[in-house]
Parts: structure tokens; C-alpha cells; sequence
């Protein structure tokens, strides 16, 4: 953990700067993570025609395995972004779920790769390597590959305060937690903190804890920094951590020969209209594909804005009796 001496995160304001950053970081995680799972080949009609059909389901079999792993990686991000929302609600902020659109060069968030939205294939599980590595770890070059290198987001700057990695950006969140008067910290309304310890109505093993004090703080970013990089295990020799999870489906995948890609041919970053001077990305044209994509895009905004009210107003879903 970073020490008080040495702490970047020195103001509320640049706290709340900080987690809005590791808000967007948890948000662009699960998006990316959702496009590379549904991308997998589920069904016969996925492949192309000829070929054995055995070697296809043997890819099916494959596929199911590894989807129910990112799949499950992608669940505990979204998680993450409930605890980060916990987090900005113990100072009395509201809910932070805006995000930029892919893809994200590698200058705009404390990781050495960008963030683009590709099919499921080695560069993408490296790709994930590189975002969920604890910090002592060294990224190797081709890691980093799959993305524009700068030119369509600028920098978010918390008053010039830049982190080497994941872990060393929830390290300075929580040693701001710590060392930053209590009184400027935990102002939010604490009936408002999402909290499943005693609502069933959770389930799909969701862990949120309410963040009402130093301690509280330093649990619920613990649980960011365990399931994520396995910080406090052994991230290379468990299963449980997002990184020893993505590496060991990547060992499967250098493992294993097939006739079969196990992706669909998915284009990268697909866009209805560019945005800025982006590089990489797909511009969509079909009538139909557009939209299902702006339909898509609808009901995502609409999810947002349905996230945004529970989290601002979470007693008053369960009613007087959970006061």
C-alpha cells in the first residue's frame, strides 16, 4: 500500500477525480469482456459450411468453458463498478456511468494497452492480461498490441495525477481513504450505500458492501484488488483472480489445435458515425445492423439511466420496512 508521505491523491477533489477514472475503468473493463464472450461460436450455424462436424463441437464444448469465464469475469466487473459507485456515494457524489466511446487509446487510463472492442483470440486475452496484472508483474510488449496508440480521447487529468497500473491506482484510492480528513470523506447519505447483505433479491453471487467509514473503505477496495489481480494470493497458481483466469484460458487456447477459429469473423470497434480522428473502428452501413445497433444503443442508455436512480435512491426500492 502506498504510504501517507507519499500519497498522489492529496484533495477530496482529486479523490472524487480519481474514482470517476476508476468508474469509467471498471465500465470500459466490462464492455470489453461482454463483445470478446459473445463472440464465441455457440451453435452449429456459427461455423462455416464443410468441415467436420465433431471438430465443431469440440470447439462448442471449448467455447462454453471459456465463456462462462469471461462471462463470470465480466459479472464481478460490473461489481466493481457498484463498489467504485458505493466509493464516490460515502462522499456525497453521485453516481459516475458516463464513459468515452471505443476505442480508447492507451494514453487515457493508468494502463500501458489500449481499449478496443475486439473478438475473442490470443491479442484480446493478452490484452486482458495486461489490464487485470498486479503490479509486480512486467508487461510484455505484445501484450499492449490491438488498438490506436493515441488520437481519439484526450488524457483525463486529476490535477496532473497519473498511476503505473490497476493496482497502484486502487492503492492511492485507498490510502486517501485513510489519511484524508474523515469529515470531508463520509458526508453522502448512508441509507443510500447498495448494500445485498440481507436482499435476497441480488443473487448471482454480487458482493456490494456499504462504505460508511475508513474501515468499510478498505474492505470494499480489498475485494476490487483480490478478485481483479489477486492481490493477498497467488494470482499465477489460483483460479480465482480475473488475471489467473484470463491467463489460463489463454494456456488452453496456445494448447489447442483446431480447423475452427473459436470467434465469429466480428469486426472491430463497430460505429455507427466516427467520432474525433479515431483509428481502427468499423463504420457500419447495413440498414439492418444499423439498427439493431441503435436499438441496442437505446436500451443501453435507458440501463444507465435505470442504474443511475437505483444508486441514488436504493432504500426506496425496498421500501419503509428495509429503513
Amino acid at each position: 500500500m502506498t504510504g501517507a508521505s507519499d500519497t498522489k491523491i492529496c484533495t477530496r477533489e482529486q479523490l472524487v477525480c480519481v474514482l470517476r477514472s476508476a468508474a469509467e475503468l471498471e465500465h470500459l473493463l466490462t464492455c470489453q469482456y461482454l463483445f470478446a464472450g459473445f463472440s464465441l461460436r455457440r451453435t452449429l450455424a456459427d461455423f462455416p459450411p464443410g468441415g467436420s462436424e465433431d471438430a465443431k463441437r469440440v470447439v462448442m464444448t471449448r467455447n462454453q468453458r471459456w465463456g462462462f469465464k469471461v462471462m463470470e469475469i465480466a459479472r464481478q466487473e460490473m461489481e466493481h463498478l457498484g463498489i467504485v459507485t458505493n466509493l464516490l456515494g460515502s462522499l456525497g457524489e453521485r453516481p459516475w456511468f458516463d464513459r468515452p466511446n471505443f476505442p480508447i487509446p492507451r494514453t487515457y487510463l493508468p494502463i500501458n494497452a489500449p481499449f478496443v472492442l475486439q473478438r475473442f483470440g490470443r491479442t484480446t486475452l493478452e490484452r486482458f492480461l495486461a489490464y487485470e496484472r498486479p503490479d509486480y508483474i512486467q508487461v510484455p510488449p505484445e501484450w499492449s498490441a490491438g488498438g490506436p496508440q493515441a488520437g481519439c480521447v484526450p488524457s483525463r487529468e486529476c490535477d496532473g495525477i497519473v498511476f503505473a497500473d490497476v493496482q497502484q491506482l486502487y492503492d492511492e484510492i485507498d490510502a486517501a481513504f485513510q489519511t484524508l480528513p474523515a469529515s470531508e470523506l463520509f458526508v453522502g447519505d448512508s441509507r443510500r450505500q447498495v448494500d445485498n447483505s440481507d436482499t435476497p433479491a441480488f443473487g448471482l453471487g454480487v458482493t456490494l458492501m456499504p462504505v460508511t467509514n475508513r474501515d468499510d473503505a478498505a474492505q470494499a477496495i480489498g475485494l476490487i484488488l483480490e478478485q481483479g489481480e489477486g492481490i493477498g494470493d497467488f494470482p499465477l497458481t489460483t483460479g480465482d483472480s480475473h488475471f489467473s483466469s484470463f491467463n489460463g484460458v489463454l494456456q488452453e487456447l496456445l494448447a489447442t489445435e483446431s480447423p475452427f477459429e473459436p470467434a465469429l469473423p466480428v469486426v472491430d470497434n463497430p460505429l455507427l458515425e466516427r467520432h474525433n480522428r479515431c483509428e481502427g473502428v468499423t463504420l457500419i452501413t447495413h440498414p439492418e445492423a444499423r439498427r439493431t445497433i441503435e436499438l441496442f444503443n437505446r436500451s443501453y442508455g435507458v440501463m444507465l439511466a435505470f442504474l443511475s436512480r437505483f444508486f441514488e435512491t436504493f432504500l426506496d426500492f425496498w421500501g419503509p420496512a428495509s429503513r
